[in-house]
């Protein structure tokens, strides 16, 4: 500090050492590393795709808990609650097996630890030796190891709370009551089954669109990198193909016990033959991007096979707004059809290079599947392909 500073009674600032550097730089660290881990939009997504979900536990709940109390005369029907929250779930999972499971192995749990507290009454020992029966029984009647778990969960707090007014068995119907309220629920709420199928379905024809233009890209440049770029948007299919057959099934289920669901059941079936197919087309689309890396590590361009893949993304792209359009399936078949006529070596005037040729051949089974997809059967598909000399 100089002496005319201190001279005139204040403190040079501008000369001061900035004791805060490390706190700012660790705040803004933190605030940096925060803000790429959580990501503002997907929580709000989040919360918008739970909002029927939400609503529906909320309302079930709330019946559930006033069949018990108000018409049954339970006076603490904290199961009625438990077992309807537990058994519809977040999920959205709407499969009446998956639902009746978990409300059986709730019901199990409790009628169990209720029977087993009759006989011994409460305390330590009885506590263990109940969640042993309990999880010994759930892993014996199920496969599942959640239905041990949410059976072992409900036998323990039966053992824990209070007994209510009425017998330890009034445990036992409250959750009977809630596996009804849940189920009804399920069945009765009006709601779009296709909704989750067409969600997972747009979103893989949303990466074999990417995938597709960065292939053609990586052919029509020599282009190593985009080849790389399409296997791995590829790579990241499989989780939406699960997703597509869990949401599937459960939207299949959904119209077999609901009235407002059943009248979808036809494009439902239509939507399980469409990802039959392009889970198959999906695992032969990996196998040509991985040969076409191969080919283009020596920067050369091939621009018959860049814009044969271009010509077929047009009839993709048709077949991916089917998903919600079905007349558009029939657009999608011609434009795909108008592609298979290129499917011979000679034709696409690659001929004279083994790999390319390999990478025409590997195209033909793909565009029998997407033809599928599209409505054909197989033969016709199959039909429809170029002679090889």
């Amino acid at each position: 500090m100089s002496r005319s500073s201190l001279a005139w009674g204040f403190v040079d600032l501008a000369n001061q050492p900035d004791v805060l550097t490390d706190d700012d730089s660790w705040f803004a660290r933190g605030s940096r590393r925060l803000r790429r881990r959580f990501d503002v939009r997907a929580a709000v997504r989040r919360v918008a795709f739970s909002a029927p979900a939400i609503a529906q536990i909320t309302a079930a709940a709330l019946v559930s808990y006033l069949i018990a109390y108000a018409v049954l005369g339970h006076t603490n029907p904290v199961v009625a609650i438990v077992v309807v929250i537990s058994s519809l779930g977040l999920q959205r999972d709407a499969r009446p097996r998956v639902l009746v499971e978990t409300s059986l192995g709730m019901v199990m749990g409790i009628a169990v630890s209720e029977g087993w507290l009759l006989i011994f009454g409460p305390g330590v020992w009885q506590l263990g030796c109940v969640l042993i029966l309990v999880l010994v029984a759930g892993r014996f009647f199920s496969p599942s190891n959640s239905f041990a778990v949410i059976a072992a969960i409900q036998a323990a707090l039966v053992q824990v709370l209070p007994v209510p007014d009425g017998g330890p068995f009034m445990r036992s119907v409250d959750g009977l009551v809630a596996a009804a309220v849940a189920l009804i629920f399920t069945a009765l709420i009006p709601r779009d089954a296709r909704r989750g199928p067409q969600r997972a379905a747009r979103k893989l024809f949303g990466e074999w669109n990417d995938a597709l233009s960065s292939l053609a890209s990586a052919l029509n440049l020599g282009d190593e990198t985009s080849a790389e770029r399409a296997l791995q948007r590829l790579r990241q299919t499989q989780k939406i193909l699960d997703d597509w057959d869990e949401s599937l099934e459960s939207a299949q289920a959904l119209a077999r016990i609901s009235p407002f669901a059943r009248r979808h059941a036809a494009e439902l079936a239509e939507l399980g033959t469409v990802l039959n197919y392009m889970d198959l087309a999906t695992r032969n689309l990996r196998v040509i991007t991985r040969r076409a890396m191969f080919k283009v590590q020596d920067g050369v361009a091939r621009p018959r096979l860049g814009q044969l893949i271009v010509s077929l993304s047009s009839g993709v792209v048709q077949l991916g707004k089917s998903v919600e359009d079905p007349a558009l399936r029939e657009t999608a078949r011609e434009n795909l059809e108008l592609v298979v006529p290129r499917l011979d070596p000679q034709r696409s005037g690659v001929q004279d290079s083994l790999g390319d040729v390999a990478i025409v051949l590997s195209l033909r089974p793909m565009l029998v599947d997407l033809l599928c997809a599209a409505g054909a059967s197989p033969d016709e598909a199959r039909h429809l392909l170029p002679p090889l000399d």
